[in-house]
């Protein structure tokens, strides 16, 4: 696969002419695992607007969209400010590459809403939690930012459950599906 070309991304996202209160609600700012790094400055620019509108911030503790959101909330010293859902028990179930950002994320102060996938569990059984994640992710935001990239299969399923709030999806160049 060649090197993404990187588009820009408006920022229009959930504002209205409500003044930004404390803690209108969570926001999710979800994505495939695969998203570009020359997304990570759009996704903190995403999550630094929705905090500035009041807003807090849940993800789901994976890889690429999910870490970027993440890593955003850590540089901009808002993690209390977090959730992540997890499907996993415990921190080192976390992928690798993100887990000492989610370290560093509860040491500041973050949340993380743990599942009860236990260690080495079978594949079906992980992929049967990841949905779960994503599900409860769901029921507790107020709306969905996605960043969907290649197949994006879990962004894809949240997006099509998320029946009930407002929904903004931001796509690459490549959108959505394709590689």
């Amino acid at each position: 696969m060649t090197n993404p070309t990187c588009v820009p991304i408006e920022n229009t996202l959930f504002s209205d002419d409500k003044p930004s209160t404390p803690t209108r609600g969570y926001v999710g700012v979800i994505g495939s695992r695969q998203l570009p790094a020359c997304y990570k400055e759009k996704v903190k620019q995403i999550v630094e607007q929705l905090l500035k509108e009041g807003y807090d911030i849940a993800s789901g503790g994976a890889t690429g969209a999910d870490n970027y959101a993440l890593e955003a909330l850590l540089e901009l010293s808002a993690a209390p400010r977090g959730i992540i859902f997890s499907p996993w028990q415990e921190i080192d179930q976390f992928p690798i590459a993100v887990r000492e950002n989610v370290k560093r994320f509860i040491a500041q102060g973050g949340q993380v809403a743990r599942g009860d996938t236990p260690r080495y569990a079978a594949r079906q059984t992980v992929v049967t939690a990841l949905l779960a994640r994503n599900r409860r992710l769901i029921a507790h935001v107020v709306g969905l930012v996605a960043f969907p990239y290649g197949e994006a299969r879990g962004t894809f399923f949240t997006v099509q459950n998320a029946k009930d709030i407002p929904v903004r999806i931001f796509q690459s160049v490549w959108g959505w599906g394709k590689k």
